[in-house]
């Protein structure tokens, strides 16, 4: 049974807290209400006692979350993750419309060549350009260049050959080797593809805004040479990626 004490009922050890007559739960003899089930009966620093479990931020349960200076929990960092992720996003978007537009790019140089040579295929226009800018090339550097076999080389150039495009010299510095030189014919032939070419290109960049057009160039001034770079360390024929 409770125990009176200056008027008040404090609990027994082993019973619950009874209300007073009046309804009311009695006062501690500090003039306080005592603690619900739960709460811990021990007062803090500053005189109150301490706080339920599902009041502010619990600590975690390797204590990282102490209370600061100013008695707030500190926050904890969320993981940087996100950065990286979108990055990638952009990266694969990107990779993805400049394949695209070199598609694009592609079918228009064999467009224009048909245009101008019904016989040139993409290969063939290749091995046309490869030489037209390297003048005396041999056989097995344009292999190497155009990352195709000696024999396909070999094959190519019989075909611009027999088209009268291209012409087999023999090499100053070696009369047994041979080099690959553009006819006249093959040269006007090249010329006329490239303008054709060209053409297409400018109107499409003509139907660009100024923004846009200014941004492209930045960027392919950067992009050129990365370009060249990862090309030059693509495998070669016969080897597997």
């Amino acid at each position: 049974m409770p125990v009176a004490e200056e008027g008040l009922l404090r609990p027994a050890p082993d019973e619950s807290f009874l209300p007073t007559p009046g309804g009311h739960l009695p006062l501690t003899a500090d003039g306080r209400f005592p603690p619900t089930v739960g709460e811990s009966s021990v007062p803090g620093s500053d005189g109150h006692l301490s706080r339920t479990a599902d009041e502010d931020s619990p600590p975690a349960p390797d204590g990282s979350l102490l209370p600061g200076p100013d008695g707030r929990a500190p926050r904890v960092p969320a993981a940087d993750t996100a950065l990286p992720r979108v990055r990638d996003d952009v990266l694969l978007r990107a990779a993805d419309q400049l394949a695209a537009v070199a598609e694009i790019l592609v079918s228009v140089s064999a467009r224009t060549a048909v245009a101008v040579d019904g016989r040139l295929s993409p290969s063939l226009l290749r091995a046309l350009s490869l030489v037209g800018a390297s003048p005396g090339l041999s056989l097995a550097a344009l292999a190497d260049r155009a990352r195709i076999s000696r024999s396909r080389a070999s094959r190519v150039c019989d075909t611009l050959e027999d088209a009268g495009l291209l012409a087999r010299v023999p090499l100053a510095a070696d009369r047994r080797g041979v080099g690959l030189s553009l006819t006249r014919h093959g040269r006007s032939v090249l010329g006329r593809v490239r303008e054709r070419r060209d053409d297409w290109i400018r109107d499409a960049l003509l139907r660009m805004p100024d923004g846009d057009l200014d941004g492209l160039l930045s960027a392919l001034r950067s992009l050129g040479p990365s370009l060249a770079d990862g090309y030059q360390a693509l495998p070669g024929p016969g080897h597997s990626v």
